[in-house]
């Protein structure tokens, strides 16, 4: 609960302080990627950290997210299985680029 505080927090400092605590668990991390109150740059460290990207629902979770940064979000939707890229093409709440790139994989991923 409190990191969950923590990494709403503004200062970059205290948001890679809550991401580099050795007592984060696998499925907090995924809380953090599924909250749409969470900044940009939380995410962003989020991706860049290869023991978080192991997990699927993770990847899945960045991709989902409105707040994603789109440098970030538009190389996972290779990642993902063909029906959560048509979830993801399906999303309202994504951005307009990510639901086009997300029906073109899908595309690809079906022929």
């Amino acid at each position: 609960e409190e990191r969950m505080l923590l990494i709403r927090d503004s200062s970059k400092v205290v948001t890679r302080a809550v991401l580099g605590s050795p007592k984060i668990t696998d499925s907090e991390i995924e809380n953090i990627s599924n909250a749409k109150n969470v900044s940009d740059e939380v995410l962003r460290m989020i991706s860049m950290t290869r023991k978080f990207m192991k997990s699927y629902a993770v990847i899945r979770n960045l991709c989902n997210n409105p707040r994603t940064p789109l440098d970030v979000g538009m190389p996972l939707l290779n990642r993902l299985i063909v029906t959560d890229v048509r979830g993801v093409s399906n999303n309202k709440n994504v951005s307009e680029m990510m639901r086009k790139m997300a029906a073109k994989i899908s595309k690809q991923k079906q022929n």
